[in-house]
């Protein structure tokens, strides 16, 4: 019978709880996965993220309007509440947008 030894990956990369989210895309980039475990201050288990929730569904970032005359931007709506909607998404932590209440089990499942 197959058991979780048998297809689980043994050299697991790991983020932190206090991760910014700048970080966290570099080190999927870096890793080439598209989740991690997420792990508190103590080393233990709080959550898994993954890539998909770096797009932050539940933060909508609304896309400034504007247009483009020769080598000008020139901005519709306001710039200065864009620049706020990304740094408020950029300053959020893995911990806030992790889930939580994963299942584990042993490597002889």
């Amino acid at each position: 019978m197959l058991k979780a030894k048998d297809i689980m990956t043994r050299e697991v990369h790991t983020v932190r709880i206090d991760t910014g989210m700048e970080e966290l895309a570099r080190m999927f980039i870096e890793t080439g996965v598209n989740a991690m475990p997420v792990l508190d201050d103590s080393g233990e288990l709080h959550g898994v993220v993954t890539e998909t929730d770096l797009i932050a569904k539940d933060r909508p970032l609304h896309l400034p309007t504007v247009i483009s005359l020769f080598d000008w931007v020139i901005y519709l709506e306001s710039e200065n509440r864009f620049r706020e909607q990304v740094e408020k998404l950029t300053a959020c932590k893995v911990g806030e947008i992790c889930s939580t209440g994963v299942t584990t089990c042993s490597e002889d499942t």
